[in-house]
């Protein structure tokens, strides 16, 4: 054990040279699923089929079961082929690292080893499967591991956790931040995303004593849910690129189905700000139709996977892999997720991919050097309110304000509301947010429970440079300690304008406004502000307060302490975007062009290189919606979709995708 660790020591001041994994264009694959019982002429089918459709990048899983027998004899002869496949059709290739285990049981993988002896076992996988596959043609990166995150709290206790736990604690100590008071404690839930750091980051190392040449990668999933369990900042050093699986069928289900390209536009936000100084992968895209396995049971349809493609692209992916291109033959999601029939022919699902591969390289030049436009408005998260959601709403509720979902899908429903203005919101993690005002004019924190104290100068230091903040919800409730601020002490009253005397419980829908007009829509709890400097926004018909705009310094903060984000999610009125609208398209805005109308349950995406923008605008409704423009569009031209369009206004048909672009004057 202790050489393990001395080695790990010495070779964290060795780490990995930083490459460049920027894509010169979007790259659109599928995963080819390699099994016992396959011929030689079954892989090359698929390769083939990849070629055929266009697909340059492709992802295969490293079985250590299928590789290492019993005995300790090695097998590689599927693996070797299918590697000599991908080159000979000039496809590159992620290889997950799967160690041995139970593939009945254990489809996904283990997310942590179970002793300091099985840690042995997978340091000799490693080194077998890296060592046998570094110099093969086809290699483009290693995925450490297949989705790290459980998806629950905790970490098993065993040797090897122990071990790593001392780390822990020497170097965190006590979490406990609040003196003369009982403090709650998320060591367990904090450990877990420490050892999820160290796991992946060791993984690396062995990696390196390999291949010092090809890229490093993972891909969270279900990450509205696991998004406690990720320290992304650690994981830069040790990354070329992050990922993330996004599968209707698992992830989306905060979403009706008509906008899941919303929530993949979501997460490919999340993800894009994790990264960090990499880009960014969707390394699992379901691609097929489900029997047995997923939450909810669907085929995508063409038009979908031209809404998520398109979507991932605008939200500056540097490609996308669906799971998968074959349907696994055997047991667990045997005959599910595939883009071909079980004859092997393509599906209306990769021919729609294929048209999307197509339209892609006709735009080649755009791509190569082309960014992401970012609004200036970004939607703050933290873990903390996460965590704290989930040990306070453990059970089923039917208020949404009471699921461990509510902290996230207020994140969601502002994101919503926003981009039907016509304008982009990020999200960011508030760990890893700038906090410059000039870079992000607008920040929105929803419904965030928590505020660690650690932000409190962070916040007061934005406003007052010129950042305007929009507050709701029950954000500020508790510090990390769920220590309730507003009963001790409210950090931010200065800055606020204020404090919150109160959460009144109100009916599951409610009308927020000037005495009790129907302005916005509440959701179960409703605040009331003893207001000490800030301009009454909103009261109620008992004349108390319930919003307020206040100047701070250079800036603005406008609070409304209630579940506005949750109540035009779940009312489905939409009168929040006319509010995001007025407080959040200040001068300051970075976006050439926005909407002149709101569009419900619509987004545009925009990418510019030079003085060229390409817009990817989706309409997730029933029918066609006609956007109007806020500006004249210079040269505009449709790049691929259907549907009307002139310099001031474009119609996007329903449940579809358009893509144009035009000049910046």
């Amino acid at each position: 054990m202790k050489s393990v660790f001395l080695s790990l020591i010495a070779m964290a001041f060795s780490m990995l040279q930083m490459f460049s994994q920027e894509t010169d264009y979007p790259m659109i694959g599928a995963q080819v699923f390699i099994e016992p019982g396959q011929t030689e002429s079954d892989i090359d089918d698929c390769f083939k089929t990849l070629h055929s459709a266009g697909m340059e990048v492709a992802r295969i899983r490293i079985f250590g079961s299928h590789i290492i027998g019993e005995d300790g004899s090695l097998h590689f002869e599927l693996y070797d082929h299918a590697f000599d496949c991908a080159a000979g059709y000039g496809i590159k290739l992620f290889a997950t690292l799967f160690p041995p285990t139970d593939e009945l049981n254990d489809i996904g993988g283990f997310k942590f080893p179970g002793s300091i002896a099985h840690l042995h076992e997978i340091e000799e996988y490693i080194r077998i499967v890296v060592s046998h596959f570094a110099d093969k043609p086809a290699l483009y990166a290693w995925v450490l591991q297949n989705e790290p995150g459980t998806g629950s709290p905790g970490v098993r206790k065993t040797d090897l956790s122990d071990y790593v736990r001392q780390g822990f604690e020497k170097e965190y100590g006590s979490y406990h931040r609040s003196p003369g008071y009982l403090n709650a404690d998320f060591s367990d839930v904090n450990f877990q995303r420490y050892y999820t750091s160290w796991y992946l980051r060791w993984l690396a190392l062995q990696v390196r004593k390999y291949d010092s040449l090809h890229f490093t990668h993972i891909n969270p999933h279900a990450l509205f849910e696991t998004l406690p369990e990720y320290d992304f900042s650690a994981y830069t050093d040790f990354l070329t690129s992050l990922g993330v699986s996004i599968h209707a069928s698992w992830h989306l289900g905060y979403f009706s189905r008509n906008r899941y390209s919303l929530g993949v536009s979501a997460m490919s936000d999340i993800i894009r700000n994790a990264a960090g100084v990499n880009p960014f992968w969707i390394t699992e895209m379901q691609g097929g139709g489900v029997i047995a396995s997923g939450n909810v049971p669907l085929t995508p349809t063409p038009s979908e996977i031209r809404q998520w493609l398109w979507t991932g692209i605008g939200a500056g992916a540097e490609g996308a892999i669906f799971w998968t291109l074959n349907p696994r033959a055997s047991v667990n999601e045997g005959g599910e997720w595939a883009m071909i029939d079980y004859l092997g022919r393509p599906t209306g699902r990769l021919e729609a991919a294929s048209e999307v591969i197509t339209v892609v390289e006709s735009q080649k030049d755009f791509f190569d050097g082309a960014e992401v436009v970012e609004s200036g408005i970004c939607i703050l998260y933290n873990v903390e309110s996460l965590i704290a959601a989930s040990r306070n709403f453990k059970g089923e509720s039917a208020y949404e304000g009471r699921k461990a979902s509510s902290v996230m899908k207020s994140v969601v429903a502002a994101y919503k509301s926003i981009s039907s203005i016509g304008v982009m919101p990020d999200i960011s993690d508030m760990e890893n947010f700038s906090w410059d005002s000039r870079r992000y004019p607008v920040a929105v924190i929803p419904n965030m429970i928590v505020l660690p104290e650690r932000y409190s100068d962070k916040i007061e230091a934005y406003v007052r440079d010129g950042g305007r903040l929009i507050v709701t919800g029950l954000t500020g409730f508790y510090n990390e300690d769920m220590l309730c601020m507003y009963r001790v002490g409210f950090p931010l009253e200065e800055c606020f304008g204020g404090t919150v005397s109160e959460f009144v419980v109100m009916d599951d829908l409610f009308g927020i406004g000037y005495s009790g007009s129907h302005v916005l829509t509440g959701h179960l709890w409703k605040g009331i502000l003893s207001n000490i400097s800030g301009d009454i926004l909103f009261n109620d018909y008992e004349g108390r307060t319930t919003g307020t705009v206040h100047s701070f310094g250079k800036g603005t903060v406008v609070w409304v302490p209630s579940l506005v984000d949750l109540g035009d999610w779940v009312s489905g009125d939409c009168k929040l975007a006319a509010f995001y609208r007025k407080y959040c398209l200040v001068p300051e805005l970075h976006y050439p062009v926005f909407y002149r109308n709101n569009c419900n349950d619509t987004f545009m995406r925009l990418l510019r290189k030079g003085d060229t923008v390409m817009a990817v605008l989706v309409n997730n409704n029933s029918k066609t919606v006609r956007i109007k423009f806020s500006e004249r569009l210079v040269n505009v031209c449709r790049v691929v979709g259907d549907g009307r369009l002139s310099e001031t206004s474009a119609s996007v048909p329903a449940n579809d995708v358009i893509v144009l672009k035009f000049k910046l004057t």
